[in-house]
């Protein structure tokens, strides 16, 4: 059975490592730490545990008196930031309305067809990131805030919108196909597997009635070896290929 909510994937897990041929020596509260450990890694690194979106924040007067604003707790990090207040008049005293236009009219003059516009308009981008650049940002995930470094006061607008561009966790709450994924599900098994042979090992080498002595140092081993495996040949060889780097 596919898990599809955090209760299924721990009974998968607990079924995985013998469950209930063998009773997993495990406390309820140590299945929920595997399970967030699992799901943290595979959230920060694995290329299904996030996805590029677009996060719209209203700009209030604290946002402008503080200079950041505080991201939701789901962003891994920030792409591109938008919403700087427009520096013109409008449009009717907007530089890039009359390059436009000009590119445009002179372009059914002087047979450049499309070509002219086009050339106008990258020499607007050129110049606009030359003599009008973006302020820079900064952005750590543990205080989730959002830092601009410029004159907030002119840059913004109390009322406006931000955009940002922004790497964000997928919620199970939300997708419940995440408890199902197979790189999670075999992650979670083996953190559940190491916890189980973790609490083993304090008493290795214990005979029980039956004759069997405990082997939880062997299980612990085990499992390490299995979660090394599982992010480097499942997690991390399954992200997308690096780009090219020029010197």
């Amino acid at each position: 059975m596919i898990p599809s909510n955090r209760s299924e994937l721990i009974e998968y897990c607990l079924e995985r490592c013998g469950s209930p041929v063998i009773t997993i020596n495990i406390a309820p509260k140590q299945l929920e730490n595997c399970i967030d450990d699992a799901l943290q890694y595979w959230r920060e690194y694995a290329i299904d545990g996030q996805e590029r979106t677009f996060y719209l924040h209203q700009i209030t007067s604290t946002d402008i008196a503080n200079r950041y604003i505080t991201l939701t707790d789901n962003i891994l990090s920030v792409i591109e930031v938008y919403g700087y207040a427009s520096q013109g008049g409008g449009q009717l005293f907007n530089a890039e309305y009359y390059i436009t236009a000009d590119a445009i009219l002179g372009a059914a003059g002087t047979g450049g067809g499309a070509s002219s516009y086009f050339v106008a308009k990258q020499n607007l981008v050129d110049m606009n990131w030359l003599l009008n650049p973006a302020p820079p940002f900064r952005y750590r995930i543990h205080n989730h805030r959002l830092h601009v470094d410029t004159n907030w006061a002119t840059k913004f607008v109390e009322g406006g919108y931000i955009a940002v561009e922004c790497y964000a966790y997928i919620d199970p709450d939300v997708y419940a196909s995440v408890w199902g994924n197979w790189q999670l599900r075999e992650l979670a098994q083996a953190y559940v597997k190491r916890q189980w042979g973790d609490n083993l090992r304090k008493f290795n080498n214990v005979a029980l009635p039956s004759g069997v002595v405990l082997n939880g140092e062997g299980i612990y081993q085990s499992a390490i070896s299995e979660i090394e495996n599982i992010k480097s040949q499942y997690i991390d060889n399954y992200g997308e290929p690096l780009g090219f780097i020029t010197a």
